[in-house]
C-alpha cells in the first residue's frame, strides 16, 4: 500500500509504500517499506529544495557580489612520499569592490557523473587578490578514509564534475552573508 505524507516543514508530500501482512481477517501489520531508498532519496529531495527556498534571498546577494568560473579538478601524484593531491582551479570574478569585502568561504565538491554520489568535499577560503586571474588550490588525500582511498587508486577523474560554491561572504562594514545549511524552524510550527 502506498501513503503519502505531507511534511509541514519541507512543504512536500513524501510518498512512502509499505508491504503489509494479514494478521486476521480484517487486521493488517505493516512489515516494512518497500524502497527505503526512494523514501530517503524523496525526502532529501525536497529538503534540498526548501532549503534552496531558504536562502534565496541570501544566494542572490552572494550571486550579486561573486562568481566562480571553469572550475576543474585533477589529480597529482607525487613520487616521493607517495602522496596524492587533489587540485583544484578556479576562477573567481568579483561583481563588488574587493577593498569592501574581508572575506570570501565556498564548499567544493567532487561527484560522480552517472550518479551524482559525493567523491569528495572540503571547505575553502577563497583568495581575494587577483580576481580574474586562475587560483589553485589542493588537498591532500588521506589513504585510511576510503572514500579518499578510492580517488588515490584512480590514474584520472574522468567521469566525475567539480563544483565550488560560495557559502559565505564577509564585507568590511561587518555585514555577513551565509547559508544556512540546516532549515529554520516555521513560524507556524506548534511545539
Amino acid at each position: 500500500i502506498t501513503a503519502v505524507f505531507y511534511n509541514d516543514a519541507l512543504k512536500s508530500s513524501v510518498p512512502c509504500t509499505f508491504t503489509l501482512e494479514r494478521k486476521a481477517s480484517r487486521e493488517w501489520n505493516i512489515t516494512g517499506i518497500t524502497n527505503a531508498v526512494t523514501l530517503l532519496t524523496a525526502v532529501e529531495t525536497a529538503y534540498q529544495k526548501e532549503l534552496a527556498v531558504q536562502n534565496e534571498p541570501i544566494q542572490k546577494q552572494i550571486d550579486d557580489t561573486i562568481l566562480i568560473r571553469d572550475v576543474s579538478s585533477r589529480l597529482i601524484h607525487t613520487a616521493e612520499g607517495g602522496q596524492t593531491f587533489l587540485r583544484i582551479t578556479y576562477t573567481p570574478e568579483l561583481k563588488a569592490k574587493r577593498e569592501n569585502i574581508t572575506e570570501i568561504k565556498g564548499q567544493y565538491e567532487l561527484r560522480r557523473t552517472s550518479d551524482k554520489a559525493v567523491l569528495y568535499t572540503a571547505p575553502i577560503r577563497l583568495s581575494l587578490s587577483s580576481a580574474k586571474q586562475t587560483h589553485v588550490s589542493q588537498f591532500l588525500l588521506n589513504p585510511f578514509i576510503p572514500s579518499q582511498y578510492t580517488l588515490i587508486k584512480r590514474s584520472d577523474l574522468d567521469g566525475t564534475k567539480s563544483t565550488l560554491h560560495i557559502t559565505s561572504v564577509l564585507q568590511t562594514d561587518g555585514t555577513s552573508w551565509i547559508l544556512s545549511d540546516t532549515l529554520s524552524p516555521s513560524d507556524t510550527a506548534q511545539p
